[in-house]
């Protein structure tokens, strides 16, 4: 977030059989550096770069910043390192809680995904694919919804309103519960009764 934002690092890794274990002796070296152009002219700080993503098939470099943007250079290959004055911007996360923390690609590379801290993902077209397009073209198949449904009134004087509906819903359950509870009394007498008639 200091001294060094705002720089692209090249480096030269050592002996990759010993990359997941600790060695003072190894040595990893930084090849080039390259500095990243200033997004913030308000402020004049340099963001920092949270994640990129390379795609060579494409011909271009995603670059998630600190600050909620996503740049997408031109890749040329063997000289990514020497310039970085081109680029795209786009704006999609929050700029002060949306660091850049993913960037990906769709499985046949047409959509780019970023994802950030401040929960959201957004998805990008890559290129311009006259599919889409045509896809979204098309007449669709259904009638489409023109306006708003008017609501019938029911004018039927034999109809339940909504109200009622519930009275009569309530009313029928307090029969059930009260016929229940004069079966259960009628067992209770017949009960009786026969006790009375064996005195």
């Amino acid at each position: 977030d200091d001294y060094d934002a705002g720089y692209l690092y090249h480096c030269q890794l050592g002996n990759k059989d010993d990359r997941f274990q600790y060695n003072p002796e190894r040595s990893d070296n930084v090849v080039n550096t390259l500095p990243v152009p200033n997004t913030d002219l308000a402020h004049g700080d340099d963001i920092p770069l949270t994640s990129i993503l390379i795609k060579e098939k494409l011909n271009l470099i995603f670059v998630g910043l600190k600050n909620g943007f996503i740049r997408i250079y031109p890749y040329g290959g063997k000289q990514v390192f020497q310039s970085l004055e081109q680029y795209w911007t786009r704006s999609a996360h929050d700029s002060e809680y949306g660091v850049v923390t993913h960037l990906v690609t769709s499985f046949d590379d047409r959509f780019a995904l970023s994802g950030g801290a401040d929960g959201n993902i957004f998805g990008y077209v890559i290129k311009g694919d006259p599919h889409i397009t045509k896809e979204h073209s098309d007449s669709p198949k259904m009638p489409a919804f023109t306006g708003e449904v008017e609501a019938q009134d029911i004018t039927e004087a034999s109809h339940y309103s909504i109200e009622e509906e519930k009275q009569k819903a309530e009313e029928d359950k307090m029969k059930k519960s009260a016929e229940a509870l004069k079966n259960e009394m009628r067992q209770q007498i017949e009960g009786l009764k026969g006790k009375f008639r064996k005195l």
